[in-house]
């Protein structure tokens, strides 16, 4: 018999049918072809075997899916239940990744944030406007907290890491739905079977106590009988399915996520990612920008600084309302045309003295910003855009000294440190009890204050 037809060279699951007359005898250890009475092997079909952390996840997510429903039908408000479902996630998420955790402190640092923006709303009830923009910055900086956890990335590769922070929302809470129903099976089977049953048999015996326990506890205290009475008389049919609905799809995308942060694959960097920039190209276009930002300089000095005077039609507080918001979106912008040639351009002399004149120029920019500011506050008063605006210049003349930094310090993380200022400077802004700073300021001026309706949620008011 020939090497290649032996039953011991070939796959186990493969059927043997001796050939007969094969012209075409195969090398040994060559692939078995399917037309000499050898059927190929199916590809090995990779089998999970879930331990007790998988297990562990279960419960933890059906405890955030049942978290979620009970506050979507709270009566507390909003900023209070929305904060403590983000801080238990904040909990649950640390849990899991504990032994990342632990060794990194620039992550307990984001921890420390979001906790004090999580219970912001229990010390100043008062700012509604500061409380809306929690509700989507705490998710973010929660977000980040949880993929950085458990990706290989630095803090300098910000297109990583913004690629696993959006793989949080649209990919993690997806593609591990199937784990799900693997470990509930896998929980269902063998010796793990005897574990489950004495888990629902003690889940059967509470409930007679309950029933016997929680009608005391009704009589013995009013508001606990309230509360118990409308819990059980607002029950019915479709709320049930309510409740088990959002409950269970809850359960499915925390479990998915919670698994992918545990045994997912972790993020790295790819090498050779970074394609740079042609110098020349970056020198043209910084250089042409800078000359418009000087003419824009010289008109800041003559009519704004130096009050030359203005047309005839136009006061210096109308003058001032009209630019004081497009100036803060282009110093932002000039934050990226700042970044991308420092990041991706090969250094040279030429692009250091380019990029010096762009700092120069922004930092112009930021103090005809500050002098229309202040031109503004003095006329209509201090609201909480305007307070936000002020903050945010702010944080951007501080950016400034870093980008100073970072073309002295090649290696310093400039996105990333701006990023984690840009968090401390908004939870420094919210317990400055923002409010309080309003009232004072237009209080002083004679003004009088309307908390909560300043504007600011108004589209058409939104750059006054």
């Amino acid at each position: 018999m020939n090497d290649h037809q032996s039953p011991v060279n070939r796959p186990e699951s493969a059927s043997f049918n001796p050939p007969v007359n094969n012209p075409y005898p195969a090398a040994p250890g060559a692939p078995l072809p399917p037309y000499f009475g050898y059927s190929q092997p199916p590809a090995p079909k990779k089998v999970w075997v879930y331990d007790i952390v998988a297990y562990s996840l279960l419960p933890l997510a059906f405890g955030i899916g049942l978290l979620l429903d009970l506050l979507l039908h709270t009566q507390w408000s909003l900023f209070i239940a929305s904060n403590l479902f983000w801080l238990v996630c904040l909990v649950a998420i640390s849990a899991v990744n504990w032994k990342r955790l632990k060794t990194n402190k620039i992550l307990w640092v984001v921890a420390a944030q979001t906790t004090l923006l999580c219970i912001w709303p229990l010390l100043f009830k008062g700012s509604l406007a500061f409380g809306i923009h929690t509700q989507w910055v705490i998710p973010s900086m929660l977000m980040f907290f949880a993929q950085s956890a458990v990706s290989d990335l630095s803090l300098k590769q910000t297109g990583a890491m913004t690629a696993a922070w959006l793989s949080g929302w649209f990919v993690k809470p997806f593609s591990a739905i199937g784990h799900f129903f693997g470990a509930t099976a896998s929980l269902l089977k063998g010796d793990k079977r005897a574990i489950v049953k004495k888990v629902l048999l003690g889940l059967l015996l509470t409930l007679p106590i309950l029933l016997i326990v929680l009608p005391l506890l009704a009589s013995a205290d009013a508001v606990f009988g309230d509360m118990l009475g409308g819990l059980f008389r607002n029950l019915s049919l479709s709320s049930l399915f309510t409740h088990f609905l959002i409950t269970a799809v809850a359960t499915l995308f925390a479990y998915s996520y919670f698994w992918n942060l545990r045994f997912g694959t972790a993020l790295r960097q790819p090498e050779n990612a970074r394609q740079p920039l042609d110098t020349t190209v970056c020198c043209i276009v910084m250089s042409i920008t800078s000359i418009v930002y000087l003419l824009f300089c010289l008109v800041q000095f003559t009519y704004l600084f130096a009050r030359a005077g203005l047309p005839a039609d136009l006061t210096y507080s109308e003058y001032a309302r009209e630019g004081f918001w497009q100036l803060l979106i282009i110093t932002g912008l000039n934050l990226l045309l700042f970044g991308f040639p420092l990041r991706y351009a090969k250094p040279s002399k030429a692009l250091k003295v380019c990029l010096s004149i762009l700092v120069g120029m922004t930092c112009v920019l930021l103090l005809s910003a500050f002098v229309r500011l202040n031109l503004l506050i003095g006329v209509y008063g201090l609201t909480w855009a305007r307070l936000f605006g002020g903050w945010f210049m702010i944080f951007l003349a501080a950016v400034q000294i870093l980008c100073v930094v970072r073309m002295c310090i090649p290696a310093f993380p400039l996105i990333s440190v701006c990023g984690l200022l840009l968090l401390t400077w908004f939870v420094i802004l919210g317990y400055s009890n923002p409010d309080a700073i309003i009232v004072s300021a237009n209080d002083a001026r004679g003004i009088h204050t309307v908390l909560g309706n300043d504007g600011f949620f108004s589209l058409a008011r939104l750059f006054t």
